[in-house]
């Protein structure tokens, strides 16, 4: 069995991944539609990549659902 290594990833990686704006991913994240970054220091927020790949396999599912 392998183990994916998870990393943090920028507001900039995560926009260009799931095709959104820096604003409506931070209004998704509001409404707790959209895992919460994590704060490294005072100026320095990541995103779980593996969090965020779950998310949009998430909606991909609730898509093909329909």
């Amino acid at each position: 069995m392998t183990q994916q290594i998870d990393r943090f990833i920028s507001i900039k990686d995560v926009s260009s991944r799931v095709g959104m704006c820096k604003a409506q991913i931070y209004k998704l994240i509001s409404k707790g539609a959209f895992p919460k970054q994590v704060l490294l220091g005072a100026r320095c927020a990541r995103w779980s990549e593996r969090e965020v790949q779950s998310w949009m396999e998430s909606l991909m599912a609730q898509s093909a659902a329909s």
